[in-house]
């Protein structure tokens, strides 16, 4: 049985930001969530691996968890109006 996980959305939005990542030509993908503390509490208790604390960006507060062969991406609570 595959551990895979499916997280269903009826919308999405592809906000930016600029970051000092911009001038390295590298892109950060987020995941949009309206509690980033709540979300990471249930992957974690279940061997996801986070790596890196959640951490006050200005625009969110924001965290990266770790894809199994892929690298990661981002997980932000935006504080800024959204699409959705």
């Amino acid at each position: 049985m595959s551990s895979a996980r499916v997280w269903a959305t009826s919308a999405s939005a592809w906000p930016w930001h600029p970051t000092a990542a911009a001038s390295s030509g590298r892109a950060e993908l987020y995941l949009m969530c309206d509690d980033v503390t709540a979300t990471v509490a249930e992957p974690a208790g279940k061997g996801v691996e986070f790596t890196s604390p959640v951490a006050d960006r200005g625009w969110g507060l924001v965290t990266s968890l770790r894809v199994p062969d892929a690298g990661e991406i981002g997980l932000c609570e935006p504080r800024h109006p959204t699409a959705l």
